[in-house]
C-alpha cells in the first residue's frame, strides 16, 4: 500500500492498524524502510519497557502501568480512521 501511495507522491506518515505485537513489529519494518509511522514510536515503547534506569526511577509498579497504557495508547491511536483515509480509502473498497 505504501508504494501505491507512494506513486501518487510522497508519504507524509502512515498509522499502522493492527493488534497485538504486530504493530510494533511492523512499525518497526516500516520506519527502517524510511516509511514515517505517525503516533507512538514503537521503538520508544520498546526500550521504555527495557530500560532499568526508567523502572528503577519509577519503581516497578508505575513503570508497568506505564508500559501498559503506552500500549492500550498505540492500539487506540492506531484503531482510529481519520477523515483523510476515509476520503481517500473508501471509494476504493
Amino acid at each position: 500500500m505504501v508504494h501505491a501511495e507512494q506513486a501518487n507522491g510522497p508519504v507524509a506518515g502512515v498509522i499502522v492498524q493492527l493488534g497485538g505485537q504486530t504493530p510494533l513489529g511492523l512499525a518497526r519494518a516500516l520506519a527502517a524502510a524510511g516509511v514515517p509511522v505517525v503516533g507512538t514510536s514503537p521503538e520508544a515503547i520498546h526500550l521504555a519497557e527495557g530500560s532499568d534506569i526508567l523502572r528503577e526511577a519509577l519503581g516497578d509498579h508505575v513503570h508497568e502501568y506505564l508500559i501498559r497504557n503506552k500500549r492500550e495508547e498505540w492500539d487506540e491511536y492506531k484503531a482510529h480512521v481519520t477523515p483523510y483515509e476515509l476520503e481517500r480509502y473508501l471509494p476504493v473498497l
